[in-house]
């Protein structure tokens, strides 16, 4: 009698529907799962979805150095100080040792290549770019600057037509990544940038995620010399 109810409970399980898998080609990283998105700063206790995908993009270098600040002292803008917790996929259970890996342009919409599409050398510097591992109650922090905006290119390598004189809206990449879940690509906006609304990625055309992750700056000064931000990343098993 128990073989018998134990087969009927394998056939039940069996019939169960698996969770739906989206899957993005992203740059060089190829098919990546990913998901939908918490946005805003809003805590993970308030809205439970997984994270919002967006592209790899074309400045990602692998291997950047741990540490929490993505600039130096004499790096130009305005300080920005982020932090957040990444959590599960029930919005509630920390994920410690999580790795993220971020990285932006600078105050000038610059990154750290000598011209778009242009490879890298083996020795240069990594500058706002830094890897970080969550604590033991999934928190992070970073310390970097708010990026400036850029011009894509009218032509070079991988660049499209219809993305051609496009200005990017600010935004901060970051790469999300723990044992036992899928690995997360995505972007940071800034809430009231007013280039998101014609940006393909921001506004959703290219990822067909209309709402993407954006962040509300607050002043920690009163000169208004630092702003600060949260941002939770929730990771799908």
């Amino acid at each position: 009698m128990s073989n018998e109810n134990d087969q009927k409970n394998k056939n039940k399980h069996a019939q169960m529907p698996t969770a739906n898998r989206r899957h993005f080609l992203a740059g060089s990283a190829g098919a990546i799962a990913a998901s939908m998105g918490l946005a805003n700063g809003v805590k993970a206790a308030d809205v439970c979805k997984a994270t919002h995908k967006d592209i790899l993009g074309p400045f990602h270098r692998p291997a950047a150095p741990f540490g929490t600040k993505l600039v130096s002292d004499e790096e130009p803008g305005k300080r920005l100080m982020l932090s957040g917790t990444v959590y599960g996929p029930d919005c509630k259970q920390p994920i410690s040792q999580a790795l993220l890996d971020f990285w932006q342009a600078d105050d000038a919409g610059r990154y750290d290549m000598p011209k778009f599409g242009q490879t890298y050398t083996p020795n240069q510097e990594y500058r706002l770019r830094r890897q970080v591992l969550t604590d033991e109650k999934g928190r992070y922090s970073i310390e970097t600057i708010v990026p400036g905006r850029y011009k894509i290119p009218t032509e070079g390598p991988g660049i499209e037509a219809s993305w051609a004189g496009i200005t990017r809206p600010a935004h901060i990449h970051f790469l999300a990544a723990a044992p036992g879940y899928k690995s997360l690509i995505s972007q940071l906006y800034f809430e009231g940038d007013p280039f998101i609304e014609k940006d393909p990625w921001a506004n959703g055309k290219e990822t067909g995620q209309p709402s993407p992750n954006k962040l509300k700056l607050a002043n920690v000064k009163q000169d208004g010399s630092v702003v600060s931000s949260t941002f939770d990343i929730i990771l799908e098993r």
